[in-house]
């Protein structure tokens, strides 16, 4: 399909969902329906996908790999709130200095790491706070943790004995950990199918 009957379609799409709005309104529908270019939740946003494709030259495309990354967020909890949007050329990820990349992989690679950044996604705990929540028995079992989280850069120290997540790392932890659970949920289905 050429780009000027996508086009077309589009606009047909949109003409018809402003129609849909204006009988809605009219018969008072309680939902409110999403603006003709907003994408539904769980949805594929085809514009981007079409844009991500059409990535094919320059940064985009170099060293046998080629493509782009998107990720995006939107966070807020009682203390912060948090937007990012980030696109990253493949090549560039796949040529990155991967010390680096395993000094935060690492850091997250331990469930009681994890669990550290998931209630401090919830804002800020002293120490006393997150060694009763995660049922961690001694003082040092967490400060290793915690130093871990802290030299990777996930995790700051905002006084004394509290911790909290740095912000400019919110959103991409967010991103890893939605990842690692389509990996993990890919991986379990695959293993389901072998099962059978």
């Amino acid at each position: 399909m050429d780009s000027d009957r996508i086009v077309q379609l589009e606009e047909q799409v949109r003409a018809l969902a402003t129609r849909v709005l204006a009988l809605e309104a009219a018969l008072g529908s309680a939902e409110r329906p999403l603006p003709p270019d907003d994408v539904a939740p769980g949805e594929i946003d085809f514009r981007l996908m079409q844009r991500l494709q059409n990535r094919r030259d320059g940064i985009f495309d170099a060293d046998g790999v080629g493509g782009a990354i998107v990720y995006a967020g939107d966070f807020r909890n009682e203390q912060t709130t948090a937007a990012w949007h980030v696109e990253r050329p493949v090549p560039y990820l796949a040529g990155y200095d991967a010390e680096a990349l395993a000094t935060i992989m690492a850091a997250l690679g331990h469930p009681q790491r994890l669990a550290l950044v998931q209630l401090l996604l919830r804002g800020p705990h002293d120490r006393q706070q997150l060694q009763e929540v995660l049922d961690i028995s001694s003082p040092g079992q967490l400060y290793h943790h915690l130093h871990s989280l802290l030299d990777a850069g996930v995790v700051t120290q905002r006084r004394r004995g509290v911790y909290a997540l740095m912000p400019r790392a919110t959103i991409p932890l967010l991103a890893i950990m939605a990842a690692a659970v389509d990996i993990s949920q890919d991986y379990q289905k695959q293993l389901a199918e072998e099962d059978e």
